[in-house]
C-alpha cells in the first residue's frame, strides 16, 4: 500500500516538475541552465513501479540492496547544478525556475529516504 502511494506521489511530482520546467524554459535557456531535470524526474517512480511486476527479482535488488537510490541521483545532481546557477544570477525572474529546482531536490531526497526506509523494513521484517 505504501509503495503504491509513493508511486502515485512521485508520478504527480514528475508531471508537475515537467510542466513547470517547460513553462519556464526561456529562463533556463537565458541563464544557460539545462532542462534535463524535466526528464530525470521521470526516473523517480521506477523503483516503486518495477516491484509490482516481478516481485522477487526487483524487490531484492531495489530494496534489499538499495539500488533504487540510483534512480534519484541524476535528477538530484542536475537540480543542484541548476540551483547554483540560478542563485548566482541574482535576478528576480529566476524565482519560479529556482522553486522548480528546489522541488526536484526535495523530491529526490524524499525518494531516497523512502527507498532506505523500505530497505530497513525488508532487512528487519522480511526474511
Amino acid at each position: 500500500m505504501l509503495q503504491i502511494l509513493a508511486l502515485l506521489i512521485l508520478i504527480s511530482v514528475a508531471v508537475d516538475v515537467s510542466r513547470r520546467v517547460y513553462a519556464h524554459r526561456a529562463v533556463f535557456a537565458e541563464f544557460g541552465q539545462r532542462t534535463s531535470i524535466a526528464w530525470f524526474v521521470w526516473l523517480f517512480p521506477i523503483p516503486f513501479f518495477l516491484p509490482l511486476f516481478a516481485k522477487s527479482f526487483f524487490a531484492f535488488f531495489l530494496f534489499r540492496i538499495p539500488l533504487g537510490i540510483l534512480f534519484f541521483i541524476p535528477a538530484l545532481l542536475s537540480a543542484r547544478r541548476n540551483q547554483d546557477g540560478f542563485e548566482r544570477s541574482g535576478d528576480e525572474r529566476v524565482k519560479p525556475a529556482l522553486a522548480t529546482a528546489h522541488t526536484v531536490s526535495l523530491a529526490a531526497i524524499t525518494g531516497i529516504m523512502g527507498v532506505l526506509a523500505l530497505t530497513i523494513y525488508s532487512w528487519v521484517f522480511v526474511r
